[in-house]
Formats: C-alpha cells, sequence, structure tokens
C-alpha cells in the first residue's frame, strides 16, 4: 500500500514537471542517434548530459539504470507511466521487436507533436474567453465585498423609495459583507470538489455526454477526439500493429470516457468478425458521437486495403474542423462576453446612481 502510494505520487509528479515538447524532442532526438548508429546506453548517456537539472533527467537516468542491467527499453519506459504514455511504449515495444524502433519513434515524435499543437490551440481559444468572464465575476465580487456594503447605511437612512434592482443589490451586498469571507473559500472548495467528482469513474461518462451536446464547445470536442482517435491509430497501424490491438491501445489513450469504450466496443466487434465500417457504425450511432463521414471513409480504406490512410486522413480532416472551430470560438464569444460585462456594470451603476438621484430630490424639495 505504502508502495502503491509513492509510486502514484511519482508518477504523478513525472507527468506534471515534464513537459509535453520535452517529450517530443526525446522522442526526435532518440531516433536521430539511433538512425546515427549509436548504442542505446551511448544514446541515454548523451540525452541525460544535454537534458537541465531536473525532472526528464532523473527519469532518464532511471531509464539508463534499467537498461544497463537488462531490460528492455520499452519495460524500462513502462516504468514510468507518468512520463511515456502507453502509447509511447507500444510503439517502442514494437519496434525493438521488429527492428523499427527509429521509424517508430519518428512515428511517436509525430504524434506527441500534433497532440501538443492540437492542445496549445484549444487553450489558446479558449485562455481569454475564461480571463474576461473570470474577471467580470472577480471584478462583482470585490464591488459586492468592499464598496457596496459602504453605500447601504447611506440608503437605508434616507427614507425613499428604493428601484427594485438598488434592493437586490444591497441584499447582495449585505449578505456579502455577513457571509462573504466564508463564502467565497466555501465555493472555491466546492469547485474544486465538483472537479474532482466530474472526473471520477462514475460521474466522467455522463459529463463527457453532456459535453457533446454543449453549443460551441460540443462540436468542438467531437472533433478534438476524433482528431486524436484518428491520429494515434494510424500512427500504430503504421508501425506495424494490428487493427485489433491498434484500437485497443487507442482507446487506453483516449481521456474521454465515451470514445474510450466506444473504441472498446469496436474493437470487440471487430474480433468477432464485424467489418471496421459495421462496428463503427453501430457504436457511433448509439452514442451520438461518430459522424457518418467517419464510418464511410473507414469503409473505403478497409476495402481498399489504405486503412491506415484513411485513419490518417480523419485526423487531418478533424485537426482542421478544430483549428477552424478555435480561430473562430473567440469572435463568436466576445459579443457575449461584452453584452454580459455591460449587464454587469450597467446594473451596478443603476443601482447605486437611480437611488441617489431620489435622495438628492427628496432633499431638494
Amino acid at each position: 500500500m505504502q508502495f502503491s502510494l509513492v509510486q502514484s505520487v511519482r508518477n504523478t509528479l513525472d507527468h506534471w514537471m515534464v513537459r509535453p515538447i520535452e517529450r517530443v524532442m526525446l522522442a526526435k532526438q532518440l531516433a536521430t542517434m539511433i538512425k546515427s548508429g549509436i548504442v542505446l546506453d551511448e544514446a541515454l548517456d548523451i540525452l541525460i548530459s544535454q537534458s537541465s537539472a531536473g525532472r526528464l533527467r532523473a527519469v532518464l537516468a532511471d531509464t539508463k539504470m534499467r537498461v544497463t542491467r537488462g531490460e528492455r527499453l520499452a519495460d524500462a519506459f513502462a516504468a514510468r507511466p507518468g512520463v511515456f504514455s502507453l502509447l509511447f511504449v507500444s510503439m517502442v515495444r514494437v519496434g525493438e521487436a521488429s527492428g523499427t524502433l527509429e521509424a517508430n519513434l519518428r512515428y511517436i515524435a509525430s504524434q506527441l507533436e500534433n497532440d501538443y499543437e492540437l492542445r496549445r490551440k484549444v487553450r489558446g481559444a479558449s485562455a481569454y474567453p475564461a480571463l474576461v468572464f473570470f474577471l467580470t465575476i472577480g471584478m462583482g465580487m470585490g464591488i459586492s465585498y468592499f464598496i457596496l456594503p459602504k453605500l447601504i447605511p447611506l440608503f437605508t437612512s434616507f427614507r425613499v423609495a428604493l428601484p427594485l434592482s438598488t434592493i437586490i443589490v444591497l441584499a447582495l451586498a449585505h449578505w456579502v459583507a455577513r457571509w462573504g469571507a466564508i463564502a467565497f473559500p466555501a465555493a472555491l472548495i466546492v469547485f474544486l470538489l465538483l472537479r474532482l467528482f466530474l472526473r471520477s469513474p462514475i460521474a466522467r461518462p455522463a459529463w463527457h455526454r453532456v459535453i457533446a451536446y454543449l453549443p460551441l464547445f460540443g462540436q468542438l470536442s467531437i472533433s478534438i477526439n476524433l482528431a486524436r482517435m484518428g491520429r494515434t491509430a494510424g500512427v500504430l497501424l503504421e508501425a506495424g500493429l494490428s487493427i485489433v490491438d491498434a484500437l485497443q491501445i487507442t482507446g487506453e489513450t483516449m481521456q474521454n470516457e465515451n470514445y474510450r469504450r466506444l473504441l472498446f466496443s469496436v474493437r470487440r466487434s471487430v474480433e468477432g468478425g464485424v467489418s471496421l465500417e459495421d462496428a463503427f457504425r453501430v457504436a457511433g450511432t448509439s452514442r451520438r458521437i461518430i459522424p457518418p463521414l467517419v464510418s464511410r471513409m473507414l469503409m473505403v480504406g478497409e476495402r481498399s486495403g489504405t486503412l491506415t490512410q484513411s485513419f490518417l486522413s480523419l485526423a487531418d480532416f478533424f485537426e482542421r474542423e478544430v483549428d477552424s472551430a478555435t480561430k473562430n470560438l473567440s469572435t463568436i464569444l466576445e459579443p457575449a462576453l461584452i453584452l454580459m460585462i455591460g449587464a454587469v456594470v450597467g446594473m451596478l451603476a443603476l443601482s447605486i446612481i437611480t437611488p441617489i438621484y431620489s435622495i438628492t430630490g427628496s432633499l431638494h424639495v
């Protein structure tokens, strides 16, 4: 139990402290050195010497130690799952067995690079809307906590009829002044707990299904997952794996629970003799996350013997869809964000200015 906990902590640190771009460069450099005829031990020594003091250097040192004492490179990588994914390990294992390690490492580098670019585009597109949203929430909370409570005595000391918007804002300000110091940390804790719950095996499938139906983000999520699925399966087939093994590994590498289950279902159907087209069509129809284009392109690839190219073509198509969607996301959301900010500021201004005019008018009379 203690060993398992230590191993889990180590894997988590490996995952967060080794950047994706470092994994890309590792695969590229290792492939280049193997192609140049440098033996594996020396190649690992060179990678260790080139790595700055950090997590990756420690991981490579552990890998070198394991290889030196007789373990295969794939087994040494498998011991650090926080850095080397199942896809990475499987590709290296196939490369060692077939003598195509250098080519498979290049496939890995290409896959990791495409996945990294995909994540970067999505994060870049969502950064601006998220920043504006949280700044608006923070501004509203700051005004409610620091400014509005000071206006409550002023408004309540005069016997004037307050508009409904002012009554609502003052009630909110009174509540924030009394409970804000507890409510804000509690809200943060609830948010973090909700996030953990949505990532749990119980809630994750339902949450991922909900995401697929969200406006704007639903189609983006489907395109991201299909691009990742096509790229991973295509690279695995190109490396020499069977379609059953490629589907199994692709399913295990998918983060979206619905696509993971779909691929496992497709693998079982294909293993039972069902064509890939039919397996994807039936599984995708029941979940509504596989467009007809996917099964039709796979049908063409299966019948013509170009299944690898069909998967890679699907990846290219949906990566372009993601690129187009992320470029348009900020443009689509910007008017909604401006309206939201305007509504918050306008309501606060109206709630404060209107009673001030009423108070000033009653004093003048």
